[in-house]
């Protein structure tokens, strides 16, 4: 899936590598040992405000809502992806959509998967299909452990006025021949429970045929969280920027200028900034530049990567905003992979006195293995 596969990639990885905007006060340089103090300070920052999120009653909803779900189609999808790392949000529930193993759910002629509302069923424990629906998606559930031993129904997700676009790409291993995939481009997501609203989302998007995003708006408010995100441009090049709040105080944001080649089917500059409060990543990066030698080096079987080369395409400072610190670098080494041995580049940490860490270490999981492409 070249396309998707390689800008979902890009794009994870990519949001921790940006260029800032505000160039007027130039962090002051931190020692080694302050660097690290801050850092890990930082993290946990982070973590306590994202667990802030996840105890929301909209967040603990959905959460449980991804226990229910069997290993099935939708249900597995939406598990899958609500599990994923980090705070709940519309993304992660759009993800759950564009999931090729659930393909079939937006195939007409099905049965079994079609949009509908689904409730649980408490002697099964699966959700069944209790009326058809032509434009929503929407489940009745139980929200916690209380209501699911009363066998109440009390939570309700509904995914309304969806509006799919068919997109054509080719993956790795299809070799050639194409695929097809029913993406979302349109949503409004309401979460209720106990009949009171929870959440509330809207989405649109506009995509080329093979799937690229070439306008994107999406909102969502969840108690004292809000988000805003859009993204637009013409031609290969766009903007994107995203808020996340907690009343007026920002949590998390960016504003990135995307460079698409020719064919937009992958990214060749992106600069901007990412931010979680307190930590600032500031710089740019050259993604297909990094993403074709990798690939390149791992067809060959190799291990051969130059990384002058990945280092020269990647230009990244981490900042501590409330102090204005810079606490380091990020550059590629090469990581091997304790599970099985494999070798690869991954984003470090560098430090002052030419020192680093892992930053997927330093974050406690939520970094990412970059670029690794099987």
């Amino acid at each position: 899936m070249k396309t998707l596969a390689r800008l979902s990639l890009l794009f994870a990885t990519l949001m921790l590598i940006m260029v800032s905007c505000d160039k007027d006060k130039k962090p002051t340089e931190l020692s080694t040992e302050q660097a690290k103090v801050e850092i890990r300070n930082a993290s946990q920052a982070v973590q306590t405000n994202m667990q802030a999120v996840m105890e929301t009653p909209a967040a603990q909803a959905l959460s449980y809502m991804s226990e229910l779900m069997d290993g099935k189609n939708a249900s597995a999808s939406l598990r899958r992806h609500l599990e994923k790392p980090g705070r709940l949000h519309l993304g992660k529930v759009m993800d759950a959509f564009r999931d090729p193993s659930v393909n079939q759910i937006f195939s007409s002629g099905k049965v079994e998967g079609e949009y509908g509302i689904y409730a649980y069923n408490f002697s099964t424990q699966t959700f069944d299909l209790v009326q058809s629906s032509t434009t929503k998606l929407e489940y009745r559930y139980p929200a916690d452990d209380a209501a699911r031993a009363q066998m109440q129904n009390n939570a309700v997700l509904t995914i309304d006025n969806l509006v799919y676009k068919i997109i054509t790409y080719d993956t790795k291993a299809s070799r050639g021949i194409k695929e097809q995939e029913a993406v979302p481009v349109k949503a409004n997501v309401t979460l209720k429970v106990n009949n009171t609203t929870q959440m509330t989302a809207n989405y649109e998007s506009t995509l080329t045929d093979s799937g690229t995003p070439t306008a994107v708006s999406a909102s969502c408010s969840m108690g004292d969280y809000s988000m805003s995100m859009s993204m637009s441009g013409s031609g290969t090049n766009y903007n994107t920027k995203e808020s996340f709040k907690k009343g007026n105080d920002e949590l998390m944001g960016h504003d990135l200028k995307i460079t698409y080649t020719s064919n937009k089917e992958e990214v060749e500059k992106m600069n901007g900034y990412y931010m979680v409060k307190p930590l600032k990543f500031d710089g740019q990066v050259f993604p297909k530049a990094i993403d074709d030698h990798i690939t390149q080096v791992e067809q060959s079987g190799g291990t051969n990567y130059d990384f002058n080369l990945l280092n020269s395409k990647i230009d990244v400072s981490v900042i501590q905003t409330e102090i204005n610190g810079l606490i380091g670098k990020l550059q590629f080494k090469l990581y091997t992979d304790p599970d099985d041995g494999s070798k690869y580049p991954n984003l470090a940490l560098v430090y002052q006195d030419g020192t680093y860490e892992w930053l997927e270490v330093i974050l406690s999981g939520e970094g990412y293995k970059v670029l690794k492409l099987k």
